[in-house]
This record gives C-alpha cells, structure tokens and sequence, in this order.
C-alpha cells in the first residue's frame, strides 16, 4: 500500500490493523515526518507526493489523506499546493502512470458540497469531477460519509470516504 498525505500516520495505522503492507509514505509537514518515522521504520518517505514519479511495481492500493487540507473553490480553481483539489490531481496523477486494484481517499465532507461564487452561482461539487476522473481512468466508486468520532477519533467532523476499483466492487 502507498500512502499519500499521511500526515501522523492515522489512516496507515488502521490499514495496517486490517492486515495491509506500507511500502511508501509522503507527507510535508516535518513534526508528522517524525512520528511517522518513528511509527513507520524502513518505509521510503519522500517529503512530497510531486515527487514521486511512479508507485512501487507490488502497489496494490494507494491511499490518501486530505482532510487537513484547504477546500477553495472548485476542481479548475485550486490555487494552492496544499488544496484538497491539488492533493487529489497528485492522487489521479499517480493512478495514471502506476494503476493500482484499489484507491482510497479521505477527504472532509465538504467535498460533496456545491459552493456558491462570487458571481452568485452554485458551483459544481469537487467530487464530481473527481469521479468523472475515477471513471475516466476505468476506476468503479463508492463512497460513504463517517463520523470519526464513532470509532474512537477526538474528532467531530465528518469525513468522506471514496473507494475506488479496477476490478472489484468498490462499495
């Protein structure tokens, strides 16, 4: 499994209990780089998906995380690096060049909501664009809506949780 904005290492943990092999890691910020070190030894951990060219020839799913990051306008208006929008182009980026069996992000429930714009239009939900991509690349999806704080996690927020298969059932 790669793990792409691991951020402390949260999600990996869990896949790890159900029995899944981490094989790479990225994350930027270096407090969670160094928990993830220490939680995570003899894992390749480059600081920045940008720089991971290809996924490791045995990855069979990739998984991320981006629940930390900023929700800013839509898919074709993310400005910054650290977007939830420029995080999953990192993601489809990478499941064009290395295809994998599997595909999980994370993502804070805002994702499947529309914006209105300063033009006073609604926006488009950044899912649906992102989906059409899952589809575009012959990725079959399904997605939930969970509350973290159910299993445990100090955390109120709900988060979507998108599966996506090549050859599997996704839900």
């Amino acid at each position: 499994m790669a793990s792409l904005f691991s951020g402390c290492g949260v999600l990996d943990y869990g896949l790890t209990q159900a029995g899944h092999e981490i094989i790479l890691q990225t994350e930027s910020e270096d407090s969670a780089r160094e928990v993830l070190a220490a939680r995570f030894q003899g894992i390749c951990q480059p600081r920045d998906a940008g720089m991971v060219e290809t996924l490791p020839a045995d990855t069979d799913v990739l998984a991320a995380s981006v629940v930390s990051a900023e929700l800013e306008g839509s898919w074709r208006e993310s400005w910054s690096k650290d977007s939830v929008a420029s995080k999953l182009k990192q993601v489809l980026r990478l499941m064009k060049t290395s295809p994998v069996a599997w595909v999980l992000v994370e993502a804070p429930a805002a994702l499947l909501e529309s914006d209105a714009g300063s033009s006073g239009t609604e926006s488009v939900p950044v899912v649906c664009d992102l989906v059409s991509e899952f589809e575009r690349l012959g990725y079959r999806w399904a997605h939930r809506t969970i509350a973290a704080a159910a299993f445990g996690v100090p955390d109120l927020k709900p988060r979507v949780f998108l599966v996506g298969s090549r050859h599997g059932d996704p839900r």
